[in-house]
């Protein structure tokens, strides 16, 4: 019970712009994400506090159960999440002046969901997401069937 995971807030637009710089989506696609005038209002960027000593793999764990709980409940209020872990720590920690002893693990980027997005079937076991010629974007997901032992 270290309970290691340490969250900022991030909504004032300088750090935005920081952190819209330093997070990248979508790396399969060929299109500059997030569009101008549909960036994220919001981020939360999960840390793990180095000085608890929890064991990396527990603090890994309890980030995931906290990303999707946090996503669960924007989902349920109307809006839109995306996490990521396509980012540059350090840079990230100097941009938010976050001390060395938090290492960022996920950043949960939030806001008014701009698009569509349909998940489907994953006819390959490597299925890669795409947009169809309406920019819709499609989530290939492996069959029940394909994932139950």
């Amino acid at each position: 019970n270290k309970q290691p995971l340490r969250y900022r807030i991030v909504s004032e637009a300088a750090e935005l712009e920081k952190m819209v710089a330093n997070t990248r989506y979508a790396g399969a696609l060929s299109i500059k994400l997030p569009p101008e005038g549909q960036k994220p209002t919001g981020f939360i960027v999960i840390f793990n506090d180095s000085e608890t000593n929890s064991p990396d793999f527990l603090s890994f764990k309890d980030c995931g159960i906290a990303a999707q709980t946090i996503l669960l409940g924007a989902a349920e209020m109307g809006f839109g999440g995306c996490m990521l872990a396509s980012f540059e720590p350090k840079r990230l920690c100097e941009d938010l002046g976050i001390p060395s002893r938090y290492v960022p693990l996920l950043a949960i980027a939030l806001g008014t969901p701009a698009e569509s997005v349909v998940m489907e079937d994953a006819d390959e076991i490597t299925a890669p997401y795409y947009r169809d010629a309406n920019n819709v974007h499609h989530v290939p997901k492996r069959k029940l069937e394909d994932i139950l032992l």
